[in-house]
C-alpha cells in the first residue's frame, strides 16, 4: 500500500509539471522511480532499466490524454508528426538495444548528465527567443531534417524514459513553427516513441530467450498507478497554466533538475 501511494504521488508530481510546463514526465518519473526503488531494495542491479522502461510505458497513456486535449484545439501539425515518426521509431529501436547493453550505474550517470542539460535549457528558456516565430501555410520542414532529427530524438527518449518535448519543442520552433503548435506537435509524437520503445524492450528480451525477465523490467503495478494519476493532475497543470508565473516554476523546475543531475552523477 506504501508502494501504491509512492507511485500515485509521482504520478500526480509528474502530471501537473506536465500539463503546466508542457514537458514529458519522464523528467520526475525516472529519477523518483529509482529513488524508491534504492529505498525500497527492489531491481537490484538494474533500478535504472526498471525506472526507464517503465516511465516509457506510463507515456503511452498520458500521450494520448494529450493528443486529445491539443486536437480538440486543431494544435497538431499531423504532416509533420508523420514525417518524424519513421525516425522516432528506428531511434526507439537503437535506443532500447542501448538501454539493454549499458549497466545501471552508467545509465545513472548518462541521466544525471541529461538531466543537468536540460536543466540549463529551461534556465535559458529556449522560447524567449522563438515566440515570435510562425510557420506559414506555405512552409514545409525538409522531410530529409525531420527524419534525421527524429532517429536521434527517438534514441534519446527511449533510452532515458522521456516523450522527447524537450528536444521535438526546440527543434519544431528552430523550424518556425508556432510555439503552441510545436508543444500539440510534440505532444503527439510522444505516442510512436513510447509504442515503439516499450514493445522493443518486451520483444528484445523475448528474443534473446529472457521472457521471465519482462515483467521485472517494466514495473506494470506502478506503470498504472503513476498513469492513472499523471493523466488526471495532467489536466489540472494544464488548467493553472495562465494563473501561475510560469516563468519562475521554470527557473525553480531547472533548479531541480540540476541538482538532481549533479546527484545521480555523483
Amino acid at each position: 500500500m506504501e508502494l501504491i501511494l509512492l507511485f500515485f504521488l509521482i504520478g500526480s508530481v509528474a502530471g501537473f509539471l506536465a500539463g503546466l510546463l508542457g514537458i514529458g514526465g519522464g523528467l520526475v518519473i525516472v529519477p523518483l522511480l529509482s529513488l524508491v526503488y534504492e529505498n525500497y531494495q527492489l531491481h537490484d542491479g538494474i533500478i535504472m532499466q526498471v525506472a526507464i522502461a517503465t516511465s516509457l510505458s506510463t507515456i503511452l497513456f498520458t500521450s494520448l490524454s494529450s493528443i486529445i486535449k491539443h486536437q480538440q484545439h486543431r494544435a497538431i501539425l499531423w504532416e509533420i508528426v508523420f514525417k518524424l515518426t519513421p525516425g522516432l521509431l528506428l531511434g526507439a529501436v537503437v535506443g532500447t538495444i542501448l538501454l539493454k547493453n549499458l549497466q545501471s550505474n552508467d545509465l545513472k550517470i548518462l541521466f544525471g548528465c541529461f538531466e543537468i542539460l536540460i536543466g540549463l535549457q529551461f534556465l535559458v528558456n529556449f522560447q524567449q527567443f522563438n515566440h515570435k516565430k510562425t510557420m506559414s501555410n506555405t512552409e514545409n520542414p525538409n522531410s530529409i531534417i525531420l527524419y534525421v532529427s527524429g532517429v536521434f530524438i527517438g534514441k534519446i527518449s527511449s533510452l532515458f524514459g522521456i516523450g522527447g518535448g524537450t528536444m521535438t519543442v526546440p527543434l519544431l520552433t528552430w523550424l518556425q513553427i508556432n510555439i503552441r503548435q510545436a508543444i500539440a506537435t510534440s505532444a503527439a509524437c510522444g505516442f510512436p516513441i513510447a509504442l515503439f520503445a516499450t514493445t522493443s524492450i518486451v520483444v528484445t528480451h523475448v528474443f534473446f530467450n529472457e521472457v521471465e525477465f519482462v515483467p521485472l523490467l517494466i514495473d506494470w503495478r506502478a506503470c498504472v498507478f503513476i498513469s492513472i494519476s499523471s493523466v488526471f493532475f495532467a489536466f489540472l497543470g494544464a488548467s493553472k497554466t495562465h494563473q501561475i508565473d510560469k516563468r519562475k516554476l521554470e527557473i525553480l523546475f531547472s533548479m531541480i533538475l540540476i541538482i538532481t543531475g549533479i546527484k545521480m552523477c555523483l
